[in-house]
This record gives C-alpha cells, structure tokens and sequence, in this order.
C-alpha cells in the first residue's frame, strides 16, 4: 500500500462506473480494472457490489447507478470525527461521474455523500471530494471540460453527418433496411462491405 495516498483509516470502499454509449465495448472492464488496481494499492476492500451506468449519459441525473449509490449511504450514515473516518466512493475519472450541464452541480452530490460520511475519489484524476482548495478547483474545471467535450462532440457529429448527407453518403450508423453498408477511405476507393 502506498502511504502517501492512504486518505482514509478504514478499508472498506464503495464502486461507481458509468460509460455513455451501449457500444462502448470495455469500456465499464477497463475502469473496473483501473479502480480494482487503485483499490489494492490502497488497501481497500470493495464493501458492497459496483454501482454501475451503462448507456446512461453524464447529464442524466436519474441514472440509475448513480441514485442507487445514494440507498445505502443515507440509511447507514457513517460517523465521522476528522477526514480520515470517511468512506471513499471511487470513480475512474469525474468524467464518468458525471457530465452536467452546470459544473457546480457535481458540488451538489459531493455534499450529499458527505453529509452521511462518505466521499467520491476519483483514481486517475487523484481528486478528492474532501479535499484541499486544489482539489475543488480541479473539480469544477474537470466539470466544466466534461460537459464541453460532450457538447463539442454533438456538434461535430451533427456537422459530420450533414456533410455526408449533402454529398450523398449515408451520415454513418447501422444501413438502413434492405442496403449494404460500404466503407470508403479518404480517397473514394472502397475499404469493405
């Protein structure tokens, strides 16, 4: 175990994973085994059975996953008397945690878990939702860069797949009834069917 990232007296910790599109193949694995490594390192025990999204969007607040974490945090409140005695919940990245369109709205969720003695860690950005003022800053521009991203890329996918459509070529997705698809490479010449 690594002492210089031991926030936490107790061993037990809760799991939240969320990936935003079904075909996302590995996507919930690949953070299952990211937080599972962290897990380890830190000496903590998986206390109940992952908290999951898969399919759900960030902005979603009826995911859920993300309602179900918050049953067995209010019922059995966890008793703190200094930072030490809170229980993480770790995600793989805030990102995964969630992508709203209000980047204090996450802040609304920290305070939530807190209040029953719990705390959301995120493994790969190495932030705590108890933190220091660092930790608060980089939450709320990891936040505001999440929903950015998702917003940046609607609107690629839109412009994309307008500029197929007006040059003839199906915008992408699965063929509709009764075609074949046909991939083309940048120079017209046809990849696969």
């Amino acid at each position: 175990m690594r002492e210089d990232r031991r926030f936490w007296k107790g061993n037990g910790c809760l799991v939240y994973k969320r990936c935003s599109k079904e075909e996302q193949d590995g996507c919930l694995q690949d953070q299952d085994a990211t937080i599972a490594t962290m897990r380890r390192e830190l000496g903590l025990t998986e206390v109940l059975a992952g908290f999951e999204d898969d399919g759900k969007r960030g902005h979603d607040e009826k995911r859920p996953g993300l309602l179900a974490i918050l049953n067995p945090v209010r019922p059995h409140p966890n008793p703190v008397r200094n930072n030490s005695d809170f229980i993480p919940i770790l995600v793989y990245e805030l990102s995964r945690f969630g992508r709203f369109d209000d980047s204090k709205k996450i802040f609304a969720y920290f305070v939530e878990i807190e209040r029953y003695g719990y705390e959301f860690y995120s493994v790969t950005d190495k932030i705590r939702s108890r933190g220091n003022i660092a930790d608060f800053v980089q939450a709320i521009i990891k936040s505001e860069q999440a929903y950015d991203y998702s917003v940046n890329l609607s609107k690629y996918g839109l412009r994309a797949g307008c500029s197929l459509a007006t040059r003839g070529w199906w915008p992408g997705g699965s063929a509709p009834y009764g075609f074949d698809r046909m991939t083309y490479g940048p120079d017209g010449t046809a990849k696969y069917r």
